[in-house]
């Protein structure tokens, strides 16, 4: 099959014309949308790659030379420069001016080498190369697994057949048969470059939106489930959690625990300080319970300074020290609002489900309190907050 190298360039230059022009409108739309500005605007400079290409018809080559080299480049650092304003939420890039290093190494090496096109574009194609190991590396780096992220997939897939496309051109202009220093690349080669590249731009753009459209559907699933102040489930899906939680474990005949947590004289914070001080504590108190708690736990907001935390697999003993390591951290170090340090004291009551622990009864300890861990007959939700929270009465 014939690839007409001016038909494509002309394809190209229009797909990608219009993607980028696509992107941009779509940029002030998109809330969140950290990175579609740079993302359009790699549209844009590839589409001019295309048409500076064509100068060397009109006799121009060295200009076609350098402004296609250096565009080519341009295009995966603004790509680059996208994926990391999107990793990053809008926060400052750290070490900005590596990303416009390979731009001039590009223009440097298309002014040294106008005459020597084999070495030339070997040189080119291997910092391309490099280029698309570190778009590659920016898309592989965030923790969440990748099959959970369709956008992110895409994204990586177009970067790997980029990366691949650079090192077969490489390898074939170095040691391809029936080449000649003075030839320009030959124009198969050319045409299929772009051909690839076309399939790469269209993963790419197609996988970096997916993205955003991702982000944008998991913010509005938090802002749903999660309380804008301190990022604790709101009490409906707790609720819901809690219900399906226990059932499994009543199941399985398994230990599940539930703690109450409440500050203490909550009131007196904002009296003193105001609500925005108040605030500031219930956000830094939501915080620190979180960093203590395990993966399968959960943290919600039951109501005003009441918070609920859930413990699969946990007895009422483990419970109680959890719940009594959670009251000293609280106590040994103030909340802040600006330079005021606002001490605070929470009270925990304890509640333990566990088929395998003979029935207890409760115990005081300083400022938490447990309730009985009930484990041979069935225990709704809602009968065991009702224990939690008679457990805290008695706490405080």
């Amino acid at each position: 099959m014939h690839l007409d190298l001016a038909t494509l360039l002309w394809v190209m230059t229009v797909v990608t014309t219009v993607m980028g022009l696509s992107v941009l409108l779509a940029h002030p739309r998109v809330r969140g949308g950290e990175g579609l500005g740079a993302w359009g605007l790699s549209l844009l400079v590839n589409a001019l790659s295309y048409p500076a290409f064509a100068l060397r018809c009109a006799g121009s080559l060295d200009a076609a030379i350098f402004a296609t080299n250096v565009l080519a480049c341009a295009t995966v650092a603004r790509q680059t420069l996208a994926a990391l304003q999107f990793r990053s939420s809008g926060r400052a890039i750290a070490r900005p001016w590596l990303l416009v290093a390979p731009v001039l190494c590009a223009g440097v090496v298309a002014l040294a080498g106008v005459e020597a096109h084999r070495a030339r574009n070997a040189l080119v194609a291997r910092i391309l190369l490099v280029q698309a190991g570190w778009l590659l590396s920016v898309v592989l780096r965030p923790a969440r697994a990748l099959w959970h992220e369709r956008g992110r997939l895409l994204l990586g897939m177009g970067s790997v057949l980029l990366a691949l496309l650079l090192a077969a051109r490489a390898q074939r202009i170095v040691f391809g048969e029936g080449w000649h220093e003075a030839q320009a690349i030959p124009p198969a080669i050319q045409a299929t470059t772009y051909l690839v590249t076309l399939a790469v731009l269209l993963l790419n753009t197609t996988g970096y939106l997916l993205m955003h459209m991702e982000r944008a559907i998991e913010q509005q699933r938090d802002a749903a489930t999660r309380d804008a102040l301190t990022g604790a489930l709101l009490r409906r899906p707790l609720m819901e959690a809690f219900g399906q939680g226990l059932a499994l474990a009543q199941r399985e005949r398994q230990p599940y625990a539930v703690l109450m947590l409440d500050l203490d004289h909550f009131k007196r914070v904002n009296d003193a300080h105001g609500h925005q001080a108040g605030d500031a504590v219930l956000r830094q108190f939501a915080q620190r319970v979180a960093q203590r708690l395990r993966k399968p736990d959960m943290l919600g907001r039951y109501g005003g300074e009441e918070f609920l935390v859930l413990l699969p697999g946990t007895g009422q003993e483990g419970a109680r020290i959890g719940a009594e390591d959670i009251r000293r951290a609280i106590e040994q170090q103030p909340c802040t609002f600006g330079r005021v340090a606002i001490p605070v004291t929470v009270s925990a009551g304890v509640r333990a489900h566990d088929p395998q622990a003979p029935p207890a009864s409760g115990a005081d300890a300083p400022a938490t309190a447990t309730a009985p861990s009930q484990g041979v007959h069935p225990v709704l939700p809602e009968a065991m907050i009702a224990d939690a929270d008679r457990a805290l009465y008695a706490a405080k």
